[in-house]
C-alpha cells in the first residue's frame, strides 16, 4: 500500500491520538487541523522544495509529517534543542525553507476545506532528509526514497502481527532520530492509539507514563531500558499491560536480555538493527530465549522484507529497496559507501558481524571501535559487553585516548556502579574476565553519561572531558 493510502485509511477511521498529556485529541480537531496544514504547505511550496521542520514535539508535529508525506514534499525533521548554528548549517547544506512554532498562528487562519489536488510524485522522489552527525563536525543529510519506507511499512505491517488496533504505544523517540518513524509506521498500519509522551530522557517520566496508560507497545533504544533495570525501578511499575519492545539504535545489552528472560519473558522483545541510510530497520529477531545470544552477543536477526545482506571482509553490507538514495549534495561521502557488488549497489554499514548456522547475524563492533592498543587490536564494544556482565557495575563506556607526547593511545572505561566499590578492587576483577591488554589504563567511576540527540552515550562528549 502506498504511503497517501495509509494516511487517508487513518484520518478516515477513528484516530487514537493523545497528547503529551494522555489527553485524547479530538478526531474532528485532527482532521481540521490536517486540512489546514495541507492547505498552507500546498499554496506556500512547490514540489522540488524542502521544508525543514523546527517545531516542538507535540501531536502537531506529527501532522505536519503527514501533510509532508501525503502532498509529496520532503521534509526534514529538526529540534527545537539544536543550536542555532546546527540549523544554519542543515539550511546551508539542504536548501530547506524551514518552518518553526510562529507558523501555527498563520496555518490557523487557513481554510480547513478538503484539499483535492497533491503533486505529482514517483517511488523514488525522496520522502524525508534525515541528518546525522558526521566525522568532520559537518551534519551529513540521508536521503530516503518514498518507496523505502514502503517497503518498511509493508514489513512491519507483517512481521509485528502481535500488535493491532487495540494496543497502545507510547512515543518518547525524537522526530529527528529515525526510529520515531516505528512509531509512526505502526501508526499508520496498525491504527493502534498512539500517545505522546512527555518523556525528555527523565527515566522517572518514562516509568510513570508506562503505568499509567497501560502501555503495550513500546520502541526505544536499549539505553532507556538499562537505565530502569540499573536503578532497580523497572519491578515498581505494573508492566502487566505490557506486550512488545522493540530495542534499537545501539547494541542490544546482555543484561536488558537476562532481566526480560528472568522478569518479563512474557513481553515479546526484539532486537532490530539498522542504520540511519537504510531506512530504519535492515533486519529483526524476536527473542526465544534458547539461541539468541552467542558469548554475550546479542543476534541482530534475519534481513527485513526486501532487503538483502552480505559480509564483505567483515563487515555488514546491506542492498535493497530501504537503501537511501545517498548523501544530499555530497557524491564523495556517498560514493564512499555505496559500492556495486556483483552488480547490486549496497552500503557499507560500518558494523562487524558474524553469522551463526541458522542465518542469523550477530554485530560484535564497528570498524572505527575497533582501535589498536599496546600492538594488540581491541574493539571497544566488545570490551564493555564483558565489563557489564559484572553485578556491581550498572553500565559502562571505554573510549581510546591518543597520547599526544607518541604514538601511544590507551584504554579508559568509564563506569556507572550498584554499589561503592574501589578502584583497585575494580582493576583486579575486569582482569578476570579481561586480557590484561584489555584492562583501561584509568578507570573512572561517574553519576550518568552523556547522551546524544538519539539517546545513546556520546563518547565524544566523554573523550573530550577526559583531563589524564
Amino acid at each position: 500500500m502506498k504511503i497517501r493510502k495509509y494516511i487517508t485509511s487513518l484520518l478516515n477511521e477513528n484516530i487514537k491520538l493523545y497528547d503529551d498529556n494522555g489527553v485524547l485529541v479530538d478526531k474532528e480537531h485532527i482532521t481540521q487541523e490536517y486540512r489546514k496544514i495541507k492547505n498552507y504547505l500546498f499554496d506556500n511550496f512547490d514540489v522540488d522544495k524542502i521544508v525543514g521542520l523546527y517545531l516542538t514535539k507535540d501531536y502537531k508535529y506529527l501532522l505536519m509529517i503527514f501533510a509532508c508525506m501525503d502532498l509529496g514534499l520532503t521534509y526534514i525533521p529538526l529540534r527545537t534543542k539544536w543550536p542555532k548554528d546546527r540549523i544554519l548549517q542543515i539550511e546551508k547544506i539542504s536548501g530547506c525553507i524551514t518552518l518553526d512554532d510562529t507558523i501555527w498562528k498563520t496555518i490557523e487562519n487557513y481554510s480547513s476545506s478538503d484539499l483535492k489536488e497533491l503533486f505529482d510524485v514517483s517511488a523514488t522522489n525522496p520522502l524525508y532528509i534525515m541528518f546525522t552527525s558526521g566525522t568532520t563536525g559537518e551534519p551529513k543529510g540521508v536521503i530516503i526514497k518514498r518507496e523505502s519506507y514502503e517497503n518498511f511499512l509493508l514489513w512491519l505491517d507483517s512481521y509485528f502481527d502481535e500488535i493491532d488496533s487495540n494496543d497502545k504505544m507510547l512515543f518518547t523517540t525524537d522526530f529527528t532520530f529515525d526510529i520515531s518513524l516505528v512509531d509512526i509506521g505502526l501508526l499508520l498500519v496498525k491504527q493502534l492509539s498512539l500517545y505522546i509522551s512527555d518523556f525528555d530522557n527523565d527515566i522517572f517520566q518514562l516509568l510513570y507514563e508506562l503505568d499509567k496508560y497501560k502501555i503495550t507497545v513500546h520502541s526505544t533504544v536499549p539505553y532507556n531500558y538499562t537505565m530502569m533495570i540499573n536503578s532497580n525501578m523497572l519491578q515498581k511499575v505494573d508492566l502487566s499491560s505490557f506486550k512488545v519492545l522493540i530495542l534499537a539504535g545501539s547494541r542490544f545489552p546482555y543484561n536488558i536480555y537476562k532481566y526480560f528472560e528472568e522478569n518479563l519473558s512474557y513481553v515479546n522483545l526484539y532486537n532490530a538493527y539498522g542504520p540511519t541510510e537504510g531506512t530504519i530497520y535492515v533486519t529483526a529477531h524476536k527473542m526465544d530465549y534458547t539461541n539468541d545470544e552467542i558469548d554475550k552477543n546479542i543476534s541482530i536477526g534475519k534481513p527485513v522484507k526486501n532487503c538483502k545482506v552480505k559480509i564483505i571482509d567483515d563487515e555488514l553490507c546491506v542492498s535493497g529497496i530501504q537503501i537511501m538514495k545517498g548523501y544530499i549534495r555530497d557524491k564523495v561521502k556517498t560514493d564512499e559507501v555505496l559500492v556495486k557488488v556483483d552488480g547490486e549497489i549496497y552500503y557499507k554499514t560500518g558494523d562487524l558481524v558474524f553469522k551463526d548456522e541458522n542465518e542469523n547475524y550477530f554485530v560484535v563492533g564497528r570498524k572505527d571501535d575497533t582501535v589498536k592498543v599496546a600492538g594488540f587490536r581491541v574493539n571497544l564494544l566488545d570490551i564493555d559487553a564483558y565489563i557489564q556482565s559484572i553485578d556491581y557495575i550498572k553500565d559502562s563506556a571505554t573510549i581510546v585516548v591518543e597520547n599526544e607526547l607518541n604514538d601511544d593511545a590507551f584504554l579508559v572505561t568509564y563506569l556507572i556502579l550498584n554499589e561503592l566499590k574501589e578502584i583497585k578492587d575494580i582493576r583486579e576483577n575486569l582482569k578476570k574476565i579481561l586480557l590484561n591488554y584489555q584492562v583501561a589504563k584509568k578507570i573512572i567511576v561517574i553519576d550518568a553519561f552523556p547522551l546524544n540527540n538519539s539517546g545513546k552515550v556520546d563518547r565524544k562528549a566523554l573523550k573530550n572531558s577526559y583531563k589524564g
